[in-house]
């Protein structure tokens, strides 16, 4: 009976250890693409995930945005910092099903320049936080500010630094974890910083950014251990000791 009893439960243990592995793993990408490009996942999702995403060209950030969001994958939106769509640009997404179990959140909800955006359930620790929004498929520039493990206040403007109303905010809130595979930080940068972090991804990883006030952030010259920051106000200059935050991944 003992014996049967311990077949049984070794049984149940390795049913419970393969749906833990059997949760949805995040997927990323980096490539070159045009506004309005649609971008499909190589596995279709089982729900509509968050995806957030991040841009440039020749070393200088772009807003971006991920528009029509579905298991199958999304259009992305690119702008540049005059206000223009951009036909060609180095574009970086992850895409992922928040879980709490994982410390990653996140959502596709409507919001306004200002607005407090909760986390629930609450993360273990203070998340760093990349946004991404558009209105009318047009990418936005977008920020979070005030991080907490509950939530967080949006910072939302059009490309002439005005504050939007009712938009598409796509945000991710996650606590870099072995558990979830993710790097990241929330820290004063400049444009140019150099980001580099110990131990490097094993593989080629994508990055996601976002910053504020009023700033777009890309990655440039990706590497396995970081990457440099280009950081762009909306007038066109670059930035200097501005919020910066960015989420690195390269599977898990």
């Amino acid at each position: 009976m003992k014996k049967i009893s311990l077949i049984i439960f070794l049984f149940l243990l390795t049913i419970l250890s393969f749906l833990a592995v059997a949760k949805e793993a995040p997927q990323y990408g980096v490539l070159t693409a045009g506004h309005g490009q649609r971008i499909t996942f190589s596995t279709p999702f089982s729900q509509i995930p968050v995806v957030l995403t991040s841009a440039q060209i020749g070393g200088k950030a772009v807003s971006s945005c991920a528009v029509d969001v579905t298991p199958q994958g999304f259009w992305i939106s690119l702008v540049d910092d005059k206000g223009n769509t951009v036909p060609s640009a180095w574009v970086q997404w992850i895409a992922f099903i928040p879980d709490s179990s994982l410390k990653t959140a996140g959502a596709i909800i409507k919001a306004s320049h200002g607005d407090h955006i909760s986390i629930s359930p609450s993360l273990p620790g203070t998340p760093v936080i990349v946004t991404n929004a558009q209105l009318g498929g047009k990418a936005l520039i977008s920020g979070a500010m005030n991080n907490s493990p509950s939530g967080f206040d949006l910072y939302l403007v059009d490309h002439e630094g005005n504050p939007v109303k009712d938009a598409w905010l796509l945000w991710g809130a996650i606590c870099p974890d072995p558990v979830n595979g993710f790097k990241g930080e929330v820290k004063l940068r400049s444009n140019g910083d150099n980001i580099k972090f110990t131990p490097p991804f094993d593989k080629d990883p994508a990055y996601v950014l976002s910053a504020q006030p009023g700033v777009i952030a890309g990655a440039v010259n990706n590497r396995k251990d970081g990457f440099l920051i280009s950081l762009v106000k909306h007038d066109g200059t670059l930035a200097r000791n501005v919020w910066a935050q960015w989420l690195g991944f390269a599977g898990r």
